[in-house]
């Protein structure tokens, strides 16, 4: 399933997903998501029997859930990742601006934290200069 966030091209949109698999050890899956309706927008999953597209389909709620949760109990400063851990792995919601955010999940025992969020953060970077560099160059 492909339909790329509108701001990202969709080679771009697969490119990242590919290079997510490369860069991270025991990459599972990683997913663009909608924030706002929770529609997974690309899915890549190495794992046939992990349920990434359902998983994603709930990103979404859980990423407003936690804002709405931070606003009620008046923090002011805005959402920019979370992360959930299970026994088996990590999951870490990095949002990309304010309508989509990019999902990606490891294997607990074959990665550490710092190289998951170190290869999320290079991505998300990279796509936020090619946003900026391409409304730059329509402006």
């Amino acid at each position: 399933m492909t339909r790329c966030p509108r701001v990202i091209a969709e080679r771009e949109c697969q490119a990242v997903l590919a290079h997510l698999e490369q860069e991270i050890d025991g990459f599972v899956g990683a997913s663009f998501v909608d924030a706002q309706s929770g529609r997974a927008l690309a899915v890549h999953c190495v794992r046939p029997e992990y349920p990434l597209s359902s998983i994603s389909a709930h990103a979404g709620e859980l990423v407003r859930h936690k804002d709405r949760a931070l606003r009620a109990a008046g923090v002011a400063d805005e959402l920019e990742e979370m992360l959930v851990t299970t026994r088996e792995r990590l999951h870490l919601y990095k949002l990309l601006g304010s309508d989509v955010l990019l999902y990606v999940t490891a294997a607990r025992e074959e990665t550490t934290l710092a190289l998951l969020k170190t290869v999320v953060q290079r991505r998300a970077d990279e796509l936020a200069d090619l946003t900026r560099a391409r409304h730059e160059n329509v402006a």
